[in-house]
């Protein structure tokens, strides 16, 4: 524990802080879960974009690469818009678009509630 001048610290102090802490952690945890959370609900929406806009038949074969380059020129900071990770997007969404989907979806929007803060 830091110690500053002019503050006197006992047991009900230390107890008080190692609460703060805990719950600071917890918040730490449940941020991270939801962004995780938001994370695959965009990559899923993504795969359901590129499959229902029929974007190859639309705007041609290369078309998963050049969303992959517009994606990586607007946001060069961020990670997943590589080429093989929007053909991975596009697959995960075919093999759980048998009607399976939506229960995927509603599991994920359930998990974004509970670690929703009241």
């Amino acid at each position: 524990m830091v110690r500053s001048h002019d503050v006197s610290l006992d047991a009900e102090y230390a107890k008080w802080i190692r609460e703060i802490k805990r719950r600071y952690r917890g918040a730490q945890v449940k941020a991270a879960v939801k962004v995780n959370s938001e994370q695959l609900l965009f990559n899923w929406e993504l795969g359901r974009d590129l499959v229902t806009q029929r974007a190859e038949e639309r705007w041609g074969s290369g078309v998963v690469e050049q969303v992959s380059l517009d994606l990586q020129s607007e946001f060069p900071h961020a990670k997943g818009f590589s080429t093989t990770n929007l053909w991975y997007m596009k697959k995960w969404y075919r093999f759980y678009s048998d009607g399976t989907g939506d229960a995927f979806l509603q599991q994920l929007a359930g998990e974004l509630e509970a670690v929703t803060p009241s």
